[in-house]
């Protein structure tokens, strides 16, 4: 795993966007254990996008695509947006069929290129990889700015974490989310958690399929002892994702929001 790390690394170059916007972190072989899930549950490659500016840019007529020789291969729906200093997932799954944020090709584990064009197919930036490691992620550290390494997923969310940037988090999954499904209130229990944790800036996030942070609560403290109650009453019906972040780790589950009538 290393070499294959190394040699990606060797194989990466990217052109930074002087407008701001960026690719941000690549998953080109996602599975079921990721628990990252599209709209239609299934497990998809995904690319996340990341807005430098504080303003909203309006991606109506953008492209995507993983063909240098073809810039216009995908191109982004009219009403697309991402948010100042936001993100954005987009689905590379080859079928757009599935929704406005569904391209019509995959990315290749063993390595290619993509390119993120303007209305005008002025590149607003790039990057070819080598070869990737299912559920590993290819991200810009620093967030937003920095060089590609291999860490664990951040997905929509900040990439930021320890110094080097490879494997920087430890992934969790050893707490418990209840009732699930739920309606409305949301119960995160760390009481059965094995082990010490680092509670350093914790954080809160939901996001719902699409990657869209829909629940953002950031915290003091967190022990073994923690049962964190969380109002959830607004949210639409259907799969999210809750993800507890700290400094060094990140705790993740997935959720289902069932409204009844």
């Amino acid at each position: 795993m290393r070499t294959a790390i190394t040699l990606a690394l060797l194989c990466a170059y990217t052109f930074l966007s002087a407008q701001g916007l960026v690719i941000n972190e690549i998953i080109a072989s996602n599975d079921s254990t990721s628990m990252i899930m599209d709209d239609s549950l299934e497990y998809d490659d995904w690319v996340e996008l990341y807005n430098n500016t504080n303003e909203a840019i309006d991606m109506s007529g953008y492209y995507f695509s993983d063909k240098t020789d073809e810039p216009d291969k995908w191109r982004f729906p009219n009403g697309i947006s991402i948010a100042a200093n936001g993100y954005l997932i987009v689905w590379t799954d080859s079928d757009n069929s599935q929704g406005d944020l569904h391209t019509n090709f995959k990315l290749s584990k063993s390595g290619e290129s993509l390119i993120l064009s303007d209305s005008f197919l002025t590149v607003l930036d790039s990057i070819s990889f080598g070869e990737q490691e299912t559920n590993v992620a290819f991200a810009r550290i620093p967030n937003g700015t920095g060089d590609f390494a291999f860490r664990t997923s951040t997905f929509n969310a900040n990439n930021d974490g320890s110094t080097d940037g490879i494997f920087t988090l430890n992934v969790r999954k050893d707490f418990e989310v209840y009732p699930n499904p739920t309606a409305a209130e949301l119960h995160v229990d760390f009481t059965k958690t094995t082990g010490n944790f680092d509670s350093r800036h914790a954080e809160i996030l939901i996001s719902d399929t699409s990657g869209k942070t829909v629940l953002r609560q950031p915290f003091n403290s967190l022990t073994s002892n923690s049962i964190i109650e969380l109002n959830v009453s607004h949210l639409a019906s259907g799969i999210h994702f809750l993800k507890i972040q700290t400094a060094s780790e990140v705790f993740l589950k997935k959720i289902m929001i069932e409204k009844h009538d």
